[in-house]
């Protein structure tokens, strides 16, 4: 009997910690990816596409200042070949999305609010944005 209390004694110190361990890991991953939102954004450019340059986007929890999300492509001179697509795992909730596009007639700024629910899918029509009538004045 003594050797078989010695082995208990060891898988007790030894791998039960371990083991705790390895469960609780996969217990707080499963338990924090459940929380995550999957959602895809469609940034449609409309007739102002071929002239875009660089599409440029950060997302930040409403109310915060922390960005959680950095979308930035660069483009030739015919422009991104269909609408940019963001594909995320956010929190559920508002975000607000600042956008910098550099168009062939100069830069433009605005910003968007979006609400993020889970397997969303948001389709953004930015083409009134990216008019170059609207574009600021110097």
């Amino acid at each position: 009997m003594p050797r078989w209390s010695a082995r208990y004694a060891v898988v007790k110190k030894r791998i039960a910690p371990l083991v705790f361990l390895v469960a609780l890991t996969v217990l707080a991953t499963r338990t924090c990816a459940s929380e995550m939102a999957t959602v895809e954004i469609t940034f449609d450019l409309g007739q102002a596409r071929p002239d875009v340059r660089l599409f440029r986007v950060d997302a930040f929890r409403h109310g915060s200042e922390t960005g959680v999300l950095h979308f930035e492509r660069h483009y030739s001179n015919q422009g991104p070949p269909s609408s940019p697509t963001i594909e995320a795992r956010l929190d559920p909730g508002l975000y607000e999305l600042l956008f910098s596009v550099t168009l062939k007639s100069g830069l433009q700024r605005f910003e968007r609010v979006i609400d993020v629910t889970d397997r969303a899918e948001i389709t953004l029509r930015l083409e009134r944005n990216l008019n170059p009538s609207s574009a600021p004045r110097k």
